[in-house]
């Protein structure tokens, strides 16, 4: 809300008209790139565990550095929380993640990147694309005949 307004001027006082002013003025934060889409390695079964990877974010110039991967589910649940949301830290590449027993739905997962360290304080990235895989189908009922 702070956007163009002026918080400093140099020199101050009485001034001559020839003389140049520098204004210090606020603009807009530095943009946050949306993450690149996750993978998940599928199809799988209902109810088996899949790997989810995704590659390393870097911060944008004065946001500082990467200090959690925030990771949502759809139709699944990460092994280290038991939920379908974890957070998880900024070295970590890879997650666990435990299919529902929905068999053919699909699994979806994004996530966000936060920054820490920088001027602005704490940001977060927009949703990451969709890592998807299907969850496979009941397997068709074996015949039985009779004698």
């Amino acid at each position: 809300d702070q956007v163009n307004k002026v918080y400093r001027v140099s020199p101050t006082g009485n001034i001559p008209p020839s003389q140049l002013l520098t204004l210090t003025f606020y603009v807009d934060q530095v943009a946050m790139p949306t993450p690149a889409a996750p993978a998940v390695a599928g199809p799988i079964d209902p109810g088996a565990t899949t790997q989810v990877t995704w590659g390393g974010y870097t911060c944008p110039s004065g946001t500082g550095s990467v200090s959690s991967y925030n990771f949502s589910a759809t139709n699944g649940t990460f092994s280290s929380t038991g939920q379908s949301t974890a957070a998880f830290g900024p070295n970590e590449r890879t997650g666990q993640l435990l299919a529902d027993n929905n068999p053919g739905a699909t699994v979806i997962v994004t996530y966000t990147v936060t920054c820490s360290g920088g001027t602005a304080g704490q940001r977060e990235t927009g949703p990451s694309g969709e890592g998807t895989t299907q969850i496979n189908a009941a397997p068709a009922p074996t015949p039985t005949t009779t004698p």
